[in-house]
């Protein structure tokens, strides 16, 4: 073999690309141990040895390596990495106390994903003169959640008949993940285990960003619509978080979030209104059937509509914490199952990347800010696909 195939990359290059994408050496020699990737040879002492002291490696192994880190080839020859990627802060409070597990790999991607996007985007409406600032006031845990949500409504003009009218949730996710957008806010929709996280938000730099994991909840929008207001509420209150719990209501971060994002979808009269029309005494064995008719209405998860019950006394705390384990069982179980059906690529880049920064793109080929293959890139897809997406958001390329 000629010496062109062997090349010294730089340990501590290599040993960051790694740890800093949350790879352990486990997940690492899995991935090696593929067919196709046997004959690289990678093994726990390679691992070892080249994140320790200068070792020349076959250049084959250091292109894979850049592929499964995510990481540009360049990287491997920097004597110093770069520094730790930023995170938002965490704020997951499931289970006894604060969950502090690293993410996994798929999970850091997303977050490479989001800070991609946040740059590109900056970049993009600097190149088009257009303003990336986020238009509404900046607000603190001493104001009100629940009268912000009010002003929230009333600001995107969402009344109860409107909220009644959309013919299903993902109608009015979209059309929620639109008015938001409206404000300067970039929202992506990612799929990433649940055992991570079912959101978060970014706000280190403008513009800001919020990522929806689309596996929560299956193919049910209410589970994401609660998720996409609750980011938003972080994004109100200029505070990142990375989140896994929307019944927190002990106090701090996640209550106000958590209780932003209830008003917005459950003001507590019209919540008591539609509830006394559906029946003049509760009973708990019907829960099942009022979780149905008021779902029809507010377009909240059944979650946040049985915490509702919880607040008003209707169901108990045993009660409330059985029926959000069998519906938390019920999630896993069709995360597992997937997707069934086909997906298109304009649509998967629609539905991931958002309209917002979608349009942005194209509006940027359009003028001649950026080549078609960047642009392609951007959104995730081939070249050939970008009129497909103009063309969905009415958009001239």
């Amino acid at each position: 073999m000629s010496k062109s195939e062997f090349v010294t990359a730089s340990p501590a290059a290599l040993k960051w690309a790694r740890t800093n994408g949350h790879f352990t050496k486990e997940v690492v020699l899995d991935y090696f141990g593929g067919k196709s990737r046997q004959n690289l040879s990678l093994t726990d002492e390679l691992i070892e040895q080249i994140e320790s002291r200068p070792t020349v490696i076959r250049v084959r192994l250091l292109k894979e390596l850049s592929k499964f880190y995510e990481q540009p080839l360049a990287v491997f020859f920097l004597e110093n990495p770069p520094e730790k990627e930023k995170k938002p802060t965490d704020e997951r409070t499931q289970g006894n106390g604060r969950r502090k597990e690293p993410l996994s790999p798929d999970a850091m991607r997303v977050l490479r994903t989001a800070h991609r996007v946040q740059l590109a985007a900056r970049e993009l409406k600097e190149e088009l003169n257009e303003s990336f600032e986020f238009k509404l006031d900046s607000y603190t845990l001493r104001n009100n959640p629940i009268s912000l949500a009010a002003e929230f409504r009333d600001r995107i003009g969402l009344t109860l008949t409107k909220q009644a009218a959309f013919n299903g949730a993902d109608k009015l996710f979209t059309w929620l993940r639109s008015q938001i957008e409206d404000t300067g806010v970039f929202v992506l929709k990612e799929s990433f285990p649940l055992k991570d996280a079912l959101g978060f938000s970014v706000t280190d730099e403008q513009p800001f960003v919020i990522v929806v994991n689309s596996k929560w909840g299956g193919q049910s929008y209410t589970p994401k619509i609660f998720s996409l207001l609750h980011e938003y509420a972080h994004i109100l209150l200029r505070h990142g978080g990375i989140c896994n719990d929307f019944t927190y209501f002990s106090g701090g971060m996640e209550t106000f979030c958590n209780k932003f994002a209830a008003n917005v979808l459950m003001p507590t009269e019209a919540f008591k209104d539609e509830l006394g029309k559906i029946t003049k005494k509760f009973s708990r064995d019907e829960v099942d059937d009022y979780l149905v008719k008021l779902g029809g209405i507010f377009k909240a998860s059944r979650p946040a509509l049985l915490l509702r019950f919880l607040e008003q006394g209707f169901v108990s705390q045993s009660f409330f914490d059985e029926k959000i384990k069998d519906w938390d069982d019920e999630y896993e179980a069709r995360d597992k199952k997937g997707i069934p059906f086909r997906v298109y690529p304009d649509t998967r880049a629609l539905n991931s990347k958002g309209k917002g920064f979608s349009r942005l793109v194209i509006r940027s080929v359009a003028d001649q800010k950026i080549t078609r293959d960047s642009a392609a890139d951007f959104l995730g897809v081939q070249p050939t696909y970008l009129s497909k997406i103009a063309q969905r958001l009415k958009e001239k390329i």
